[in-house]
This record gives C-alpha cells, sequence and structure tokens, in this order.
C-alpha cells in the first residue's frame, strides 16, 4: 500500500562573483526525495513480489536484484513500482492486469524491469492492481486496471503501458487504494476519480469517475493515502480527514457509518498511511496512532478490539517513517530499523517467523531504512546504507504563494508553520519596482535582470505566525510574485543567485556546498509572455508554483527543494519553463541542521 518518508528540514549572505559565464549574486554562509538506497524485501512471493528474481518467500529482509539507485517505491497487492534517481521507473511483480507498464498483459516478473517511455518522474504510487506516477511537470500518469475508471483517463479500458491523466491540472502528490486514485493539486485541493460506491472519492457521491473529480472541503493537503475503501488526507496543519467506507472505524471518527464527504480525525499528524481496513498517522512526537478493524492484529496495540477512534502501537518511538501493508503496519525509526506488527501467514513482518504479532517486532535483515511499505502478504524497506539524518534535520514544512498585477501583493504564511521555523520568502516583479523590507524579515541578497527583478529574505517564525497575511506595498504598479516557504530548522542566512545571461527555456541555479542532514531550496523566475509549465530534475520535490497569466510581461516562478545525500557539492540543478526567455534568475539556498 503507502509508503511515506520523513520530510525534511532548515539555513542561509555578499560578494559578488562570475560564475559558468552567469553574475552570481552570494550572501556568504555560516554555521525531501530520499536519498538513493537499496530496496529490501521480504514475506509472501507467489508472483515475484520481492523482486530477487525467484518466487520463493523470505521470512526475513533481502535486497531487490539489481538497484541500489532507488528514491521512491510503493508496493501494491502482489507489484512494487520504484523510482530511480535518474527519474525512470522500474516494477515487478504480478502482472495481471498490465500493472507493470511493461506492454504486456498477465503473468508475472520477478525481477525489476523498467516502464519504457516514462521519465522526468518525481513519485510513484500503486494500488491494488494499478500504478501511478508523477512527473516533474505536474502531469499524472497511469496504467494497470481500470475497470471503474481508476485511470483517470475517461474510459474503463485497461491499460499496459503509462496514460495520461484527463485535465490540464498539475500536481504535487499522488496515491491510489484498491481501485481509486487520488492526487494533491498544486494549490492545495485534493482530486480523486475510480470507485466510488462507498464514497471513496470524497465528492459527496456515490457515483464512479473516470475522470478526476474534486475531493469537498479540503484544502492546505500537503498528502493522501487509499485503502481498500477509504481515503486519507494530511492537512498543512497536522490535520487528518478521512471519507468513504467505514465498516470497521477506519475512518477514525468515532462511527461506523460510511462518509461521502472527509471528517476529521485527529491532529498533530506529519505522515498518514492505509491499510485494507485500517489507518495510521505518525505524530510529531515520533509515535504512531492507528485505528479501524484489529482481528489481524494490524492496530499493534495488544489487542484484536476494533477502535473507531485512534489509539497508539505498542512498541514503536521514534518513527520518520509508516507503510501499511493488507493487514499489517511497518515503520521505520530514526535508528534504521524496521518495526512491524499484524498480520505474519507469509513472513511479512521480517521478524523470521510466520507468527502474527499484536504489539511491534523488529525485522531482520535491514538497516539504514527510511522508507517502508507492504503489500498483501509482504514489505519493502528502502535502505541508503546508514541511518537517516534525524532530530535536527533540515524539514520541510509548507509553502504558499501569489501572483497578482498591481501595486501591492499579499500572501499568506501557511497555517502550518510552528515557532522557531525559518521562512524564505521569494520576490519577483517584471520591472524594476521597489518596497520596504517587510517588518521582521531580513534582506539576503537582490538580483536584476534587465527588467526583472528578485529577492530573498528570512525571519524565524514568532509564535502566531502561521495563518497570517503578509502585504507588500510597491513604489509602481508591476506584475509580481511572491513565495514563503517554511522550513523547521534555521536560523537562514545564505542566499545565491545565478542570472541568465542568454536566452532560453532551461535555467540553472548556482552550485554550492552541503551537508547531510541540511536542505537546499530553489527558486526561479523569469519574465515570458504566456502561460509556462516547469519541468524540475528528479532529484527535487516541487514545493509551490506560479505559472503566470496571458499577456507580455508576466512573470512565472517555481520553488523546488532537494535532501542531499552526502556531505560535499550540490551541484548546479536546471528547471526547463515551456517558454523560453532571456530574463531570468535562480535562488539556491541552503538549509543546514539546527545546531
Amino acid at each position: 500500500m503507502h509508503l511515506f518518508a520523513h520530510p525534511r528540514r532548515g539555513t542561509l549572505a555578499c560578494l559578488s562573483v562570475l560564475l559558468f559565464g552567469a553574475a552570481l549574486l552570494v550572501a556568504a554562509p555560516t554555521p525531501a526525495v530520499s536519498p538513493p538506497g537499496t530496496p529490501y524485501a521480504w514475506g509472501g512471493n507467489v508472483f515475484g513480489e520481492l523482486g530477487d528474481g525467484t518466487t520463493s518467500p523470505h521470512r526475513t529482509a533481502a535486497p531487490v536484484t539489481g538497484l541500489s539507485d532507488v528514491v521512491d517505491l510503493h508496493t501494491g497487492r502482489e507489484h512494487t513500482v520504484a523510482l530511480r534517481a535518474d527519474g525512470t521507473v522500474m516494477t515487478w511483480g504480478s502482472n495481471q492486469m498490465g500493472q507493470l507498464g511493461g506492454g504486456t498483459t498477465g503473468g508475472l516478473r520477478p525481477a525489476p524491469a523498467a516502464v519504457a517511455g516514462l521519465t522526468d518522474v518525481v513519485m510513484v504510487s500503486t494500488g491494488h492492481y494499478h500504478s501511478l506516477a508523477l512527473r516533474a511537470d505536474g502531469s499524472v500518469w497511469t496504467w494497470g486496471y481500470n475497470h471503474v475508471g481508476q485511470l483517470g483517463d475517461g474510459t474503463t479500458t485497461n491499460r499496459n503501458r503509462p496514460v495520461l491523466v484527463s485535465g490540464t491540472r498539475t500536481y504535487s502528490w499522488v496515491a491510489a487504494g484498491r481501485d481509486m486514485s487520488y492526487a494533491v493539486a498544486t494549490d492545495g485541493s485534493v482530486w480523486a476519480w475510480g470507485l466510488n460506491g462507498d464514497g471513496q472519492l470524497g465528492d459527496g457521491t456515490t457515483t464512479n469517475r473516470a475522470v478526476p473529480v474534486q475531493v469537498g472541503g479540503l484544502s492546505d493537503i500537503v498528502q493522501v493515502s487509499g485503502g481498500r475503501d477509504h481515503g486519507l488526507a494530511l492537512a498543512g496543519d497536522g490535520t487528518v480527514w478521512a471519507w468513504g467506507w467505514n465498516a470497521y472505524g477506519q475512518l477514525g471518527d468515532g462511527t461506523l457509518t460510511d462518509r461521502l464527504s472527509p471528517v476529521q480525525v485527529t491532529t498533530g499528524a506529519r505522515m498518514v498511511a492505509s491499510g485494507a481496513h485500517h489507518s495510521y498517522a505518525l505524530r510529531s512526537d515520533g509515535r504512531v496512532l492507528a485505528w479501524g478493524r484489529n482481528y489481524r492484529n494490524e492496530l499493534g496495540d495488544g489487542t484484536t478490539t476494533q477502535r473507531t477512534r485512534p489509539v497508539l502501537v505498542s512498541g514503536v518511538a521514534g518513527a520518520v517513517a509508516i507503510g501499511s501493508g493488507r493487514d499489517h503496519g511497518l515503520a521505520a525509526l530514526a535508528d534504521g530499523t524496521v518495526r512491524s506488527w499484524g498480520h505474519n501467514s507469509s513472513g511479512q513482518l521480517g521478524d523470521g517467523t510466520v507468527t502474527s504479532r499484536s504489539t511491534a517486532v523488529t525485522a531482520l535483515g535491514v538497516t539504514g531504512a527510511s522508507r517502508v511499505s507492504g503489500g498483501a502478504e509482504f514489505s519493502v524497506a528502502l535502505s541508503t546504507g546508514t541511518p537517516p539524518p534525524t532530530g535536527e534535520n533540515a524539514e520541510f514544512r509548507a509553502s504558499a504563494g501569489a501572483t497578482r498585477n498591481a501595486s501591492s501583493i499579499a500572501v499568506r504564511i501557511p497555517a502550518a508553520v510552528q515557532t522557531g521555523d525559518a521562512l524564505v520568502l521569494f520576490v519577483s516583479t517584471n520591472r524594476l519596482a521597489s518596497f520596504a523590507t517587510p517588518t521582521g524579515w531580513t534582506l539576503l541578497a537582490t538580483a536584476s535582470d534587465s527588467d526583472l527583478r528578485s529577492w530573498a529574505f528570512t525571519r524565524t517564525a514568532a509564535s502566531g505566525s502561521g495563518g497570517t497575511t503578509l502585504t507588500l506595498t510597491l513604489d509602481a504598479m508591476s506584475k509580481v510574485v511572491a513565495t514563503v516557504v517554511a522550513y523547521r530548522g534555521g536560523p537562514v542566512t545564505t542566499a545565491i543567485a545565478r542570472i541568465e545571461t542568454g536566452t532560453g527555456a532551461a535555467h540553472l541555479t548556482a552550485p554550492t556546498t552541503v551537508s547531510v542532514g541540511s536542505a537546499v531550496l530553489h527558486h526561479w523566475s523569469t519574465k515570458i509572455n504566456s502561460t509556462a509549465t516547469w519541468s524540475l530534475p528528479p532529484e527535487l520535490t516541487q514545493r509551490h508554483l506560479s505559472p503566470a497569466g496571458s499577456g507580455s510581461g508576466q512573470v512565472s516562478a517555481v520553488t523546488a527543494g532537494g535532501v542531499p545525500a552526502a556531505t560535499g557539492t550540490w551541484p548546479s540543478r536546471t528547471a526547463t519553463a515551456s517558454v523560453a526567455s532571456g530574463k531570468a534568475i535562480g535562488w539556491t539556498v541552503v538549509i543546514p541542521p539546527v545546531s
């Protein structure tokens, strides 16, 4: 089912140098996608779902054959989809409905193979018998079973190669349930398609949909997850929402009533994951909440008692990622170990037995785990070889932005922002307009490319900052873009601007020096004459997009973040706009761990 990684975190000065033929403004330094790793798998292997070239089960973890540069992976019922660092996708396991995307239907594949023609992917997900991929341009591609429209291409025709989900909307997150799919749009709304007989799509109806429809009443959403017949969403403020079938209390609202629209479950969460008839939420303190069906110990609370409200999983502390199988749960801890609980008939808990567990045990044979996911009767983990940086790491919190053609612009500080967070503000205008440094903010640097001008500011969030509005008043009418990004970390003291010197669609940022546990934030702005889309490198996660409207002198901007896998040089990154321009500025902001 669904796998979620611990998001990352926080820091950043003025000398001028020339780099690669571009003017570079450096504000001198002061003291997200997981790093590439190896996937491990364990449990049942009837369909080759362990990816080791055999159909023999394993009761402890073993590496997947021939893969060592994986940054994301998800499990379906009996298949796995993995994203490589170069943006390509690998699949293995059952191919009953063409869910491996290789152009054939039926049979199985016990070792990884590439999905042909699919590139620039930044995230993957899986349903029972279908698969999803999110590309850097915000488009969603799907393949596999489509009997109720879960591929979102407007048909109910099964596909054994990727097809584009209908519509022109751009997305930042994808997930799938059994026979439905979900995506978070770049504006924080949630869209769904596929099976809807029990309200799985959250649109207030029970009508199946072959194209995306909006899940009602949700905004500022950062993650979604799908179970057998229910959905979960995590808002930027840590609130968890649920909808769909509720026969076992899997919606967590204290009832057994199905919900056609989202209801609130709990607060203080930073990840969610869905099983068949149960749900999990990872709290900010590293503990895991569970609710729903418990006949196979899937709630991990030491009982087999069904729960309609969240309870704590026993034996899990310091978790940085969670995942769920059909009837079992998984957590990656800060020390890189994996804890598991629930049904264990095929060894899917990885403890060397086939004994089900009502409280968490340690999965054997895997260390340095940063991500976990579970299928029907198997599990996978992504190992980077060493425990992921924890505790003081730079960690993305939230982002927001606005675009206007006016003499002022207002941007809302995300409600998820907490006291002490590091805030970075980027502002770009299409002329040499100016404005006063906003109260409480520090100017890091400015950059100009003819009449395209850009600023980078920072501040540490004070109590009550989240949800407030920042208004900038310009000294002249201008087309202006403002983007605020929040990290748990800081203080931010470094910003580097790279100014384009030629005309083109590809725009670069400056390289910099980083350390493990830090985060890197990039922001590109360009002056164009029409709406633009952007393509980002696969190792970056889009944080905010301002595509701009039509007309001359528009400013389009995109913001993205990444997580260094090792201490050393973070190379220049390229974002490509769909419209060429001779005026563009790229920012690099290094956000080191909290000391």
